[in-house]
């Protein structure tokens, strides 16, 4: 299933800052290659005292890909996610947690569409 995203400017105040916010998240969606710099104004936006890299990884478990149909495919592509979100943060990981930070954004994914 492919998605297409569209974005067009309007006179609506806050627009351009709510897409370029939810930006990992349509990426996800759509299951496109999520960019470190892709992160940025979701960071910005991080509550005091909050972990930036659960921040990240929790706010892309907030909606659910119709169309998972494939788990290994999509612990595949979240370990590119979980990798992006911790260049974003800055967060060096032991490839352990790296795997299990993949596996459990593709679990909440996968099940989220069960």
């Amino acid at each position: 299933m492919e998605t297409t995203l569209h974005f067009a400017q309007n006179a609506d105040a806050g627009t351009e800052e709510s897409y370029l916010r939810n930006l990992p998240l349509l990426k996800l969606l759509a299951k496109e290659n999520i960019e470190a710099d892709d992160w940025s104004v979701l960071l910005a936006a991080t509550p005091n005292n909050e972990d930036k890299l659960l921040w990240c990884l929790g706010y892309t478990g907030t909606l659910c890909a119709l169309d998972a149909m494939d788990f290994d495919d999509w612990v595949v592509y979240c370990s590119t996610v979980v990798l992006s979100a911790l260049e974003a943060c800055g967060v060096e990981a032991p490839d352990e947690r790296k795997n299990l930070l993949s596996w459990r954004r593709a679990h909440s994914i996968f099940l989220a569409t069960r």
